[in-house]
This record gives C-alpha cells, structure tokens and sequence, in this order.
C-alpha cells in the first residue's frame, strides 16, 4: 500500500471530506467492479481505526452510509465487523461516541455486531456503561436482544 495514499485519505478523513474521499477511491479503481475497497479497512490512526471506524466518529449517517454503499453487499459483514487496537467493531465506536444514525444503519446491515465482544470480552452492550438508553432502545426495537 502506498504511504503517500493513505496520507491522503488519511487527511481528507480528518477534514470530514468524505464525498472526495469516496470519489478518490472509486476513481482510484480500474473498473467498478474492482473496488479499491480494502484500503477502507487498512489501519490509520495510532489506535488502528480504519476509515470506517472513523467515519461513525463523525456523528453523522452520511460518511457511513456513502461506505456502505460503495462496498459490495457480500464484502459488508466483515467492513462492518472489522477491529481497531482495542477489538472495537463500528458498532461499539457508533456506541461510544453515541452516533445513532450509524447505529440505526448497522443494525440494519448486521444485528449479529451486537454479539461480538472487544479486547475487554465487552459486547455493544457497552452501551449501557456509557448511559446511551436511545441506543439500546433502537436496539430493541429492531429486535436485538442481546443485552
């Protein structure tokens, strides 16, 4: 992978640039049907967040939304499943910074990231440490009830 790419991806993430980042990647790939996607799941932060990691820190749907759609449906699972240095999925970062439009997406993409647990043996029902009730209770009502 090539550190000047990342670089760049890297900064138009920390701007929140993520239309150009989406286009940057598409354009970046020969035909659409060979996605540079796996530079989505490549670690770029000191705690090994990817870029779909970061983009639930934004606190907005669209950055998640915009990468759900340019992966392919079968490849989603494990973008919507991939960890960070503390065994963080995007569920439990959408939890942690209480992002509810990207939970709301997730769970819609895969109610099975409810079940998995971070380096600390912690499922998404973290979510009750940090007192998210709307969290848990969208959790419930798309019928997770793995509390």
């Amino acid at each position: 992978m090539e550190k000047s790419r990342m670089k760049m991806l890297y900064h138009l993430v920390s701007e929140e640039n993520w239309e150009v980042m989406i286009r940057e990647l598409i354009c970046s790939s020969k035909d659409k049907s060979n996605k540079d996607v796996m530079l989505l799941l490549h670690p770029i932060s000191v705690h090994k967040d990817n870029i779909v990691h970061l983009a639930v820190h934004s606190k907005k749907k669209e950055p998640l939304k915009q990468i759900l759609e340019f992966v392919d449906k079968n490849m989603r699972h494990s973008f919507t499943s991939s960890v960070n240095a503390y065994g963080n999925t995007v569920m439990h970062e959408a939890a942690i910074c209480r992002n509810l439009e990207a939970v709301q997406l997730l769970l819609a993409e895969n109610k099975e990231l409810l079940r998995l647990e971070n380096a600390s043996g912690e499922t998404s029902s973290c979510i009750r440490e940090y007192e998210n009730r709307q969290v848990v209770s969208l959790s419930r009502r798309s019928n997770c009830y793995y509390f």
